[in-house]
């Protein structure tokens, strides 16, 4: 998987307006999404991220947390996830 410095888009308190910006559910402020992170960034869990995520080197590999596994790309979220496992 590419290694690049998290963003905006990597925090739990940031949701999405458009490709650019969003808005910062812990402030209420638009923030673009490479403006330097604030001390409440809390990071989002994505599949690369867990116990159960193979990464095959270019950012897609394979999930084992369900019974047959299967392709997904690393910066999928995976905050819903019932078998997310943080590594």
């Amino acid at each position: 998987m590419i290694k690049s410095a998290p963003n905006h888009s990597d925090c739990k308190n940031f949701a999405p307006l458009d490709v650019a910006k969003g808005l910062c559910r812990w402030s209420d402020a638009i923030v673009l999404i490479d403006a330097p992170l604030c001390p409440e960034f809390e990071t989002l869990p994505k599949c690369a991220h867990c116990k159960l995520y193979a990464d095959d080197g270019a950012g897609l590999g394979k999930c084992a947390g369900y019974a047959k596994p299967y392709w997904i790309d690393g910066n999928f979220n995976a905050s819903l996830c019932r078998y997310f496992e943080k590594a």
